[in-house]
């Protein structure tokens, strides 16, 4: 799958990533985060515009969460901080439906993400905690412009309310977790990265990690790329963007 931004000339490449039908997938490979003003400059256009096509076009609600383990002052704390005023949120819990529920620390997972950061890898934390805009949609969708390109964001689409996505989050999450702090969260929201779509055994097991989400875009560190998981039809909704990346 490729798209291109007429005013930088780049082309994006995006892999597909095999899934259930009807969820289809795809991985746009970016490298780490925070992306650099070059890639930037094709990258946020081509996400903006697809936010555009999911909230315009198809009529979609779009919440924002910021990923509270990935903010630094070089991944958008700053930035954040300096619009706080502007953007109320709520603290809630991720959760990742294919690995260990969340918990408190160990001495055994702290030698394991020691040495996952020595590797360079992404270390496997036992808990990650999220933060959720509740200001109203056009603001949510100027918050994501913003920070775009940081590595921290994750976008859905529904047709559902927050309240329900919430409502099911907590329902499919809090009974897998065990300590008390982490099943009274605010919510609870999926977390998933690629590996976490090629562990999913069915579409029924995809639809249910989904809380009746029905496009999903998260800045994946653990994937170096932008995470696409969407039950529309994905190539409808590139061919989309990508009109919209022209008549601009």
């Amino acid at each position: 799958m490729e798209t291109k931004d007429r005013r930088s000339q780049s082309r994006l490449k995006l892999d597909v990533i095999e899934t259930h039908a009807p969820w289809q997938a795809a991985l746009l490979p970016v490298g780490p985060f925070p992306l650099p003003g070059a890639l930037l400059e094709s990258v946020r256009p081509f996400l903006l515009r697809l936010a555009d096509v999911l909230v315009k076009q198809q009529r979609l609600s779009q919440e924002v969460l910021f990923q509270v383990w990935k903010l630094s002052p070089q991944n958008g704390a700053d930035v954040m901080s300096e619009n706080l005023s502007r953007w109320p949120m709520e603290l809630g819990l991720g959760v990742w439906p294919d690995r260990k529920p969340p918990s408190g620390w160990t001495e055994e997972r702290m030698v394991d993400a020691a040495a996952a950061a020595f590797r360079g890898d992404e270390p496997e934390l036992p808990s990650h905690r999220l933060l959720r805009l509740t200001a109203d949609e056009r603001e949510r969708g100027n918050a994501a412009d913003a920070m775009r390109g940081f590595g921290v964001a994750i976008e859905c689409f529904s047709k559902q309310t927050w309240e329900s996505i919430s409502k099911s989050g907590s329902s499919l999450f809090v009974p897998t977790i065990k300590e008390r702090q982490f099943q009274q969260a605010d919510f609870h929201f999926p977390v998933l990265d690629r590996n976490s779509i090629l562990a999913a055994g069915s579409a029924e097991q995809l639809d249910a990690w989904m809380c009746g989400i029905e496009v999903y875009v998260r800045a994946s560190a653990e994937d170096k790329g932008i995470l696409i998981l969407s039950k529309l039809p994905l190539e409808g909704l590139l061919q989309s963007t990508q009109e919209l990346l022209e008549s601009a």
